[in-house]
């Protein structure tokens, strides 16, 4: 809503993620697929979907062929032609090449691909030389992983998330500046420490990134803070 707020852009995202929830969940494709997919039923009469996302879920589509359907950067126009790849496929292989090969703004068809053929299909239905060969893998898998546990309340995440951000921090204060650590602790004292581990509690990032990031970060905030000190008193 923040960045993209039309009542096109929210909408498809609500039935988009109607469609999710039914994935995961075990739904079929045929019924994925119906018209105006809930699983609560009646949830669209009561919260009805923009007219152009509403003709998306009534199954458009289903109705057009590849030269008609376009992976534009266009909301729906993306979400047309996601489904319409998920529809004309049996797995997730074959579906995503038809989301890419429609050119345009092919990843983002295809990425929208494929959240719901992943979540049909599973992870395993995914070819392993592409799994084997994503960027920051390690990153992807962790995130997974936690996202998983925290839905399923199986771990206290909020701990092995904690422990994480100490580690990154001992690693981000020692190949930061010395300069900078001092300026921001003579200010803020041991709050800087927290601070950091507070921006941090989002998640994990690519280890060279967090350093990057942050050692930027505590310079930044030096700086702007630096000039406080020539103020008489301090």
């Amino acid at each position: 809503r923040t960045t993209h707020g039309t009542a096109v852009a929210v909408d498809a995202c609500r039935y988009f993620a109607a469609l999710i929830v039914g994935a995961i969940g075990g739904a079929t494709k045929e019924q994925l697929l119906s018209p105006r997919y809930s699983n609560l039923p009646g949830y669209w009469d009561e919260h009805p979907l923009h007219p152009t996302i509403a003709a998306i879920a009534d199954g458009s589509f289903k109705r057009k062929s590849a030269a008609e359907i376009r992976g534009t950067s266009y909301v729906a126009e993306s979400l047309e032609a996601a489904l319409w790849a998920f529809q004309q496929s049996n797995d997730f292989r074959t579906g995503c090449l038809l989301a890419v090969n429609l050119g345009d703004d092919a990843d983002t068809t295809a990425a929208i691909f494929g959240q719901l053929a992943g979540a049909f299909y599973g992870e395993s239905a995914i070819p392993r030389d592409w799994r084997e060969r994503l960027a920051r893998k390690p990153i992807l898998d962790r995130m997974a992983e936690s996202l998983f546990q925290y839905a399923f309340h199986s771990t206290p995440i909020h701990e092995t998330r904690a422990a994480n951000n100490r580690k990154e921090l001992d690693k981000v204060m020692a190949h930061a500046s010395g300069d900078a650590i001092t300026a921001i602790r003579m200010v803020r004292g041991e709050d800087a420490e927290i601070g950091v581990m507070a921006s941090m509690s989002g998640g994990a990032m690519h280890e060279q990134s967090t350093y990057e990031h942050f050692v930027l970060l505590l310079r930044i905030e030096a700086g702007l803070r630096m000039p406080d000190m020539d103020r008489p008193g301090r």
